[in-house]
């Protein structure tokens, strides 16, 4: 999660207190918060006059306008930061839970992740897959005029030396895994840094130098099943994967669940689901406000 991103949650976070309960020590403690840094004000004003230009509702119960309004504004919001012209007009792009595998001309395949896009260049010289947003697993096939494959994201070019790999690009950095054989990854501004990253091997890397190489996940693409694995995993990036298949607004409060951890395997095709095992297994509350807000705090 980006600072933005987290910026914008807690700001959410108490929009839902304030419309909860109006008492002068949480008034005070929101007040706080505001003054506390320049872009909780600004941000907190945004997200204020998007609500109050919402038009009036009858509620069945007292904070029930309060609910809807706000998952309408975070999402109005949360779009004018990540909409981009390009992920729209990209080859290929998938909608939010979609998983879809695609067939390259020369037999490879993509399976791209939710909300992911890319563009597709295959000349005389090369085959080449841009990656603008998400995650892809590339299978690729021997190409009988010896062309190479190469994924190409923000960051930098994860070139195929063999078969199947995973490149997922992030807010500051991608990050390429090989599930068989091995690939040459080269950040965007010094291709002189490249590193080869072998079968079970993964690599973390942004535009000016890679990472260290680390083992890779065993499961890195249970993803293309509509799985997701975790293992003593901190149960706020669970909440981060599984906001990459959901609809609306997951309000976190990020501190009352920062020590909890989380290990077994959720539904990505059913966040609902996932939260309820969540739920179920962990010492916190998940409360869903609309369909399109849900609040998850201890």
């Amino acid at each position: 999660m980006s600072e933005l991103d987290r910026i914008r949650e807690e700001a959410a976070t108490w929009l839902v207190r304030l419309g909860d309960e109006q008492s002068a020590e949480t008034q005070d403690a929101c007040h706080t918060w505001r003054q506390a840094d320049p872009r909780h004000e600004q941000v907190y004003r945004q997200m204020e006059m998007l609500w109050n230009g919402l038009p009036p509702s009858t509620p069945t119960r007292p904070g029930k306008r309060i609910a809807t309004s706000l998952a309408v504004l975070a999402v109005l919001l949360a779009g004018a930061y990540t909409v981009q012209p390009a992920h729209w007009l990209a080859d290929q792009r998938t909608v939010l839970g979609e998983v879809r595998q695609i067939t390259l001309e020369d037999g490879s395949r993509i399976t791209l992740d939710s909300r992911s896009a890319i563009n597709i260049h295959y000349d005389e010289r090369e085959r080449r897959i841009e990656l603008l947003r998400g995650e892809l697993l590339a299978e690729v096939r021997p190409d009988p005029q010896a062309r190479p494959f190469r994924v190409v994201s923000r960051d930098g070019t994860a070139q195929a030396l063999g078969t199947r790999y995973l490149v997922r690009q992030e807010t500051d950095s991608s990050l390429a895994q090989v599930l068989e054989s091995k690939i040459r990854v080269s950040p965007e501004r010094d291709p002189q840094q490249a590193v080869t990253v072998e079968q079970g091997q993964r690599l973390r890397f942004d535009r000016e130098r890679p990472g260290r190489l680390e083992a890779a996940e065993s499961d890195a693409d249970a993803w293309t099943r509509h799985r997701l694995v975790f293992r003593d995993v901190p149960l706020t990036e669970v909440l981060e994967s599984l906001e990459r298949y959901r609809p609306g607004w997951l309000s976190v409060d990020t501190q009352a669940i920062a020590t909890l951890r989380f290990t077994g395997v959720l539904p990505s095709n059913d966040t609902d689901a996932a939260l309820q095992t969540l739920e179920r297994s962990l010492p916190i509350r998940v409360r869903t406000l609309t369909p399109w807000l849900v609040r998850v705090s201890r």
